[in-house]
């Protein structure tokens, strides 16, 4: 899944990562740094007590020298994260880890070079006796040298069992057929495995050096750290690097074999961390799919609730109903989301040559749906009653010449437009005024029943300049018990099961069928209006709502 990366999305994501790890550090150090210890003080304790074995007795100490720097490596980090009064950073804490696998790698270098060379001086010790032994087995009875002359009580051998010939395994190796191979595999000091094989003159040698024992404590301490750290692949990837041209150099130093072979080896030996980076790519891409999430699920819980505390704002935008006096209306909206792009302005403008107020009525039905739509639509409020609070007696055409102009020269050239409708009811002349930007046509229902429409004047707004604008105000009669309902397209794109539009004509049928009288506004804009249609249209839509939708009725009533 793929989220966009901001600021705010990039400094929280390293902020939670820098917790993590400030956390996973301290109990990587504090584990590893423990089991330290206690392997300094089994060792030395093991070494008071005699089980040294048949080595020179400064070996054990040395061991335990390189396992206390070790440890204590890592109880110093321990406790220098933890006490430090300025939090670490995370390259900080990258660099720590670097130091210690460094350290611990350099710390065990020493210690396998010298049990391979322990091993190796055994292994040439054991082949002597067993050579000599064998020596002796072969020479006749009596001779000088053999150890099966007359009269003695010894066994015929001391090569360890009856035959002479067939040398016992040392303990730990796996009987082999001399003959058939001479590679033999043994346990060396400190329960290391080596694999020995056989020289030219049959002496016993190593086949894997020291290279491979120490690269064997470089995985453990890599995967260890791995196991502990949330560090990406390729900082996992940057300790080894200095360790593996180390090994590069003991290979071609001190292993034995041929340089095919050794060629082989520090080829491989990278594999060695392939464990350790394929565990922190894992937790890595877990963690930000992890935090990724989480931050998703919170924004979209804080945008639901900033939806709703917009919506709150934009809807106030709309003007309260008027149910009383000489012009009254009413109004539904259905937006298809939290917030939509339909807007509905209303203003009683009371004049000095007028003896009753003017109800100038503005419906705006901006394309997109959402945010943007509510965003241009709060815009667009503004624009109308500065026209208005500079011109209160301005007529609907110039209203809508004054707002293509606006939206011609600060949102069409981002693509968004409007459909308006300017509507202006004058109950002193009996006359209703209005001028239609592309919207959807109105219908105004006179009081004999006639229904009529008031279908758009011009263009809609934003698509021309100024001087190309024309509105094309209109007027007709409009007296008492004449009503107007006003809508967005929200109604005529409504969709039936089958796919087909309500459109125009549909909606003229249904507005046909519903008698405001019929439902108890008797021509003065109580609202039934507006709920028998938005009812009709919710009936006929199937699925959910693809536009906003506004409803408006603007009625006289036969006395006020």
């Amino acid at each position: 899944m793929t989220i966009s990366v901001t600021t705010e999305f990039r400094e929280e994501f390293e902020a939670e990562r820098l917790h993590w790890l400030r956390r996973r550090f301290l109990w990587y150090t504090g584990v590893v740094g423990g089991l330290g210890v206690l392997d300094v003080i089994g060792s030395t304790i093991a070494t008071f007590i005699g089980f040294g074995g048949e080595y020179p007795a400064w070996i054990p100490w040395v061991l335990i020298a390189l396992s206390a720097l070790a440890a204590g490596a890592y109880a110093v980090a321990f406790l220098f994260a933890l006490r430090t009064r300025k939090p670490l950073t995370r390259a900080t804490l990258i660099k720590l880890v670097f130091a210690l696998i460094l350290v611990n790698g350099m710390a065990h270098l020493p210690e396998s070079v010298l049990w391979t060379r322990l091993g190796e001086a055994r292994a040439g010790a054991l082949a002597a006796q067993q050579d000599a032994a064998a020596s002796q087995a072969e020479a006749p009875a009596g001779e000088p040298g053999s150890q099966a002359s007359e009269g003695s009580t010894e066994p015929e051998t001391r090569a360890g069992g009856p035959d002479a010939r067939q040398p016992a395994p040392t303990p730990g190796e796996p009987e082999t057929d001399a003959e058939s191979s001479n590679a033999r595999v043994s346990v060396a000091p400190g329960s290391r495995f080596q694999i020995t094989t056989a020289d030219e003159e049959g002496r016993q040698v190593d086949a894997v050096g020291p290279a491979a024992s120490w690269m064997f404590s470089v995985f453990i301490t890599h995967l260890f750290a791995s196991l502990f750290i949330p560090w990406t692949p390729r900082e996992s990837v940057r300790p080894l690097a200095p360790l593996l041209i180390l090994n590069a150099l003991l290979i071609l130093l001190l292993d034995p074999g041929t340089l095919l072979t050794k060629i082989i080896w520090i080829a491989v030996s990278p594999l060695v961390g392939v464990p350790g980076v394929a565990i922190a790519w894992w937790r890595h891409s877990r963690f930000r799919r992890s935090f990724s999430h989480k931050v998703l699920r919170r924004s979209y819980g804080e945008m639901k609730r900033e939806l709703v505390d917009a919506r709150r704002i934009h809807e106030s935008l709309f003007p309260a109903p008027i149910d009383d006096g000489p012009v009254r209306f009413a109004y539904l909206y259905e937006p298809m989301r939290q917030i939509g792009g339909d807007f509905l302005f209303a203003q009683c403008a009371e004049l000095p040559d007028k003896e009753l107020p003017l109800l100038n009525v503005v419906v705006i039905d901006v394309t997109g749906h959402g945010i943007t739509a509510a965003l241009t639509v709060n815009r667009l409020a503004g624009e109308i009653e500065r026209e208005f609070g500079e011109k209160p007696d301005a007529e609907p055409g110039e209203i809508l010449h004054g707002l293509n102009a606006y939206l011609h020269h600060t949102l069409a050239r981002h693509s968004v437009y409007a459909t308006a409708l300017c509507v202006r009811i004058d109950p002193n002349t009996d006359e209703l005024i209005w001028a239609s930007a592309g919207h959807p046509p109105a219908f105004l229902r006179m009081a004999s029943g006639r229904l009529d429409r008031l279908d758009s004047t011009s263009l809609l707004l934003g698509a021309c300049r100024a001087d190309d604008f024309y509105p094309n105000q209109q007027k007709m009669p409009f007296h008492a018990g004449d009503s107007v309902l006003i809508y967005t397209d929200g109604a005529t794109e409504a969709r039936n099961h089958d796919g087909a539009m309500l459109r125009t004509d549909g909606m003229q049928k249904l507005v046909a069928s519903i008698d405001p009288r019929a439902n108890g506004s008797g021509g003065g804009a109580g609202g039934s209006w507006c709920e028998s249609v938005l009812d009709a249209i919710d009936r006929f839509r199937h699925g959910p709502a693809q536009d906003d939708t506004l409803i408006v009725e603007i009625a006289r009533p036969f006395s006020s």
